[in-house]
């Protein structure tokens, strides 16, 4: 059963408070402040959800109370309503700034009030239930790694030590171990890239079909394990500034996609131009194609549908491909083949005009 939420009601007008606090006492917990000072001291013990404050108040204005309360990190989720008999355009601006979530203005109209406690309320819902999901999985994921590193450890030295016929047992450990290895680095780079903006000022200038050749070889066993043939075209001096790292992660969720999905014997096409001031890279495969009802989710975190289609699994890589590329000012996209398959058109700000050249692999 969830529980009752709790809302400060903190005016200097003690006919406006009780008023307010009848208004709702049938559907949430309530208190009252008459002034911001009282408001403060009250936080750590009310613990409100959400709180109406004034902005015209004596001792300490409602403009200053909430920023005091957005210093403390405990009460970081807590929503904030600026009420005030007389709003302009810089007000409303002053209060966001403060950190305020919305404004309402005096009186009250009872259904607009109670429809944007109601909003705000479930909005701090959902980034609570968000932000224990990323500790959670930022926390499974680094207590994991360690055993994950010492079987994969162990493993591969008895890889070493036994014959042939029970090697095969190693390999299916280690293949697996690998597996959730990888799982536990998607994990923790997709809750670093949601958590927190991305930092590209150490960038630098590379060569697109650099990254995506390196990347590929990186992939060699998994691509002649399918008999893949890879071609690439295009202007594949084409360059781009990028934290390198990043660009090369984003890349090579992007491809991997691609083989994992390809046919055996399939093609893996990448086609790299220069449009207007953009860099464009198109990766297409030979694959199944993607679920179209999966097309509106396909980029999201965690996503699950039909194992048949393109789109499978957690989801998590594409997901992280899409961080990376709209962080450096880019986008990507992803339709069905006309004939077959999946493509994936990516665009990234170019950083000069490309020389234009074809190769092969």
């Amino acid at each position: 059963m969830p529980s009752v939420k709790k809302i400060l009601i903190v005016d200097d007008g003690r006919a406006i408070r009780h008023w307010t606090q009848t208004l709702f006492a049938n559907d949430y917990i309530t208190d009252q402040a008459g002034d911001g000072e009282e408001a403060l001291a009250k936080l750590p013990v009310f613990k409100p959800d959400l709180i109406l404050l004034d902005v015209e108040m004596p001792r300490l204005n409602g403009l200053e109370t909430c920023k005091r309360i957005r210093r403390d990190p405990n009460f970081r989720f807590v929503k904030i309503i600026f009420v005030s008999g007389n709003i302009t355009i810089a007000d409303r601006m002053a209060g966001y700034e403060a950190g305020g979530d919305d404004y309402v203005t005096k009186p009250y109209d009872e259904g607009e009030l109670f429809a944007k406690v109601k909003t705000l309320l479930r909005l701090k819902n959902e980034e609570e239930l968000n932000h224990l999901k990323s500790n959670f999985l930022s926390l499974i994921s680094h207590e994991t790694r360690t055993p994950i590193n010492g079987i994969l450890g162990c493993a591969e030295l008895l890889n070493n030590c036994i014959d042939e016929k029970n090697r095969q047992l190693t390999e299916g450990i280690l293949q697996s171990g690998r597996q959730m290895h990888r799982l536990i680095e998607n994990v923790l780079l997709i809750c670093k890239l949601k958590s927190t903006p991305m930092v590209t000022q150490h960038k630098e200038r590379k060569q697109v079909g650099m990254i995506v050749q390196n990347q590929l070889k990186e992939m060699e066993h998994a691509i002649l394990q399918k008999n893949l043939s890879i071609a690439l075209n295009g202007n594949i001096f084409a360059n781009v500034e990028a934290c390198t790292t990043l660009l090369d992660k984003g890349f090579c969720c992007v491809l991997e996609n691609a083989v994992k999905f390809s046919a055996p014997g399939g093609q893996i096409k990448i086609d790299i131009s220069e449009r207007d001031t953009n860099c464009v890279v198109q990766i297409s495969d030979q694959g199944p194609g993607i679920n179209p009802a999966a097309m509106d989710t396909i980029f999201d975190e965690f996503a699950i549908s039909d194992v048949t289609h393109h789109h499978n699994g957690l989801g998590i890589s594409l997901s992280i491909a899409k961080q990376i590329f709209e962080g450096h000012g880019g986008t990507i996209k992803a339709e069905n083949g006309r004939k077959q398959g999946a493509v994936f058109t990516i665009t990234l700000p170019s950083a000069n005009k490309c020389v234009a050249a074809t190769a092969a692999i």
